[in-house]
């Protein structure tokens, strides 16, 4: 009985001092590291004050994707905090309530507040997320800015006003913090000029620009990447979203790509197509990313014909 109390207890601190084992090796597929370790969470990158953004095939997602003027593969933001020894991430996100109204703009019925939820179970909402070093910021700040924001219950803002300082939008939470932490004050990009985009952004009675999140983070710098899907699968999906964005031009309707389900979008059969094909093709290639844009571009290009924009 010794030897097995013995035994049972070599294996728990084999455990105890592995950690993350499951975390890396069991919670996620796909689970690269690309910095050293931070020496706040046992021998991984992570630490307090680092970005995390997602990837996602939504239909909501991949609508708000084409509308900015700059392309954007990533759809959310948030905060990595390491709390009491476990990672958490915290974000500014909001819900839709009950509206029969079909009158009534979805953004007037959303509500939400910052909110901070295991790290492992954000990642697993989304196609995949990648972490990255704020810009130029203090990742100690950037912590203490998330922790403040969540005690004080600082709600969303479903008109993404970035002028209003009372409520926060998921990239402008980030933004703030990284104000804070301090970086430099982040740059605002309009949309791109296309009638059928002001019309929904005038309908929602959101500003026709936005936040750029490429300017958020250190893409030279990465820290992480989690996903349940391979790379290959990953730069498809970016690159499927990519290519929507290209073909969207100022021509070009929201209605010819989304019908609407009650308040929420659904990709209509030719958009969905496209991304069935993209990523069933993935399936077959290497990740290599200039190769799948080349292929879905080509992809799109049979379904849909030629474009030269």
């Amino acid at each position: 009985m010794t030897r097995l109390a013995n035994g049972l207890a070599l294996c728990a601190l084999s455990v105890w001092l592995s950690g993350c084992t499951s975390f890396r090796d069991v919670t996620f597929a796909n689970y690269q590291e690309f910095a050293g370790p931070s020496g706040e969470y046992y021998d991984t990158p992570l630490a307090s004050g680092q970005i995390i953004m997602t990837g996602s095939k939504a239909p909501t997602d991949i609508l708000l994707g084409v509308m900015p003027r700059e392309f954007s593969p990533y759809i959310h933001l948030g905060i990595v905090v390491i709390d009491e020894g476990e990672p958490y991430v915290y974000d500014e996100t909001g819900d839709p309530s009950l509206n029969l109204d079909p009158e009534v703009p979805p953004t007037s019925t959303i509500e939400g507040h910052v909110r901070r939820v295991p790290l492992e179970r954000f990642v697993e909402r989304y196609f995949y997320a990648e972490i990255f070093e704020p810009s130029g910021a203090d990742r100690a700040k950037v912590a203490e800015f998330a922790r403040h924001h969540l005690a004080a219950k600082t709600p969303f803002d479903p008109y993404f006003d970035y002028n209003d300082d009372s409520a926060f939008f998921c990239a402008e939470f980030v933004a703030r913090a990284i104000e804070y932490g301090g970086g430099k004050r982040v740059s605002i990009a309009p949309n791109r000029p296309n009638l059928s985009v002001s019309v929904v952004m005038d309908w929602l009675g959101v500003p026709e620009e936005t936040i750029a999140t490429s300017s958020l983070v250190d893409h030279g710098n990465p820290v992480m990447r989690m996903s349940n899907y391979s790379d290959s699968e990953i730069f498809a999906l970016n690159a499927f979203k990519q290519e929507i964005h290209r073909r969207f031009t100022a021509d070009q309707t929201i209605g010819n790509l989304f019908r609407w389900d009650g308040m929420r979008p659904q990709m209509r059969i030719n958009g969905q197509r496209l991304l069935d094909k993209s990523l069933a093709k993935a399936k077959d290639l290497p990740p290599d990313r200039r190769l799948i844009e080349a292929e879905i571009r080509a992809i799109a290009d049979r379904l849909y014909g030629e474009f030269s924009g």
